[in-house]
């Protein structure tokens, strides 16, 4: 073989192992975008359900009184203590 001249097989099997190399290195990543996104709890007692937990808060004082705050605590806990 002359210097300088290209081997067609070591060209050819440079060009496999790169393709090979480039697949491999995009499979995880396309694996990643193909996997749909996890749902969110709505709410903290909803998550909370979701992993058999209870999710609780304290109302004190005037907070008891305030239609805001009891109403959030409705919504959000399983517990009001």
């Amino acid at each position: 073989m002359r210097t300088g001249a290209i081997d067609i097989r070591t060209h050819s099997s440079r060009l496999r192992a790169l393709t090979a190399v480039a697949a491999l290195a995009a499979a995880p990543l396309a694996a990643f975008l193909a996997a749909s996104p996890a749902q969110a709890a709505s709410t903290l007692r909803a998550a909370a359900e979701a992993q058999s937990r209870y999710m609780g808060t304290e109302l004190t004082g005037n907070m008891v009184n305030n239609s805001t705050i009891t109403n959030l605590a409705g919504t959000q806990f399983d517990m009001v203590t």
